[in-house]
């Protein structure tokens, strides 16, 4: 997909992006193979949150 930039939603080849600014941006896989990725200001502690929100709905599955 194309650099997102300014303000935006974009779908292509199964991907969709959404960009409220430019910049880092977090990249999800889904369940079902498309990916989302989205334009945040701290890529890197929304991934780490997200994270932890996944390992705890894993460990409430289990």
């Amino acid at each position: 997909m194309p650099d997102l930039g300014g303000r935006e939603y974009r779908i292509a080849n199964g991907r969709r992006g959404l960009a409220l600014r430019s910049g880092q941006a977090v990249w999800l896989e889904l369940d079902d193979g498309k990916q989302f990725v989205v334009a945040v200001d701290d890529a890197a502690t929304a991934a780490g949150l997200l994270g932890d929100l996944l390992a705890r709905d894993v460990r409430r599955d289990h």
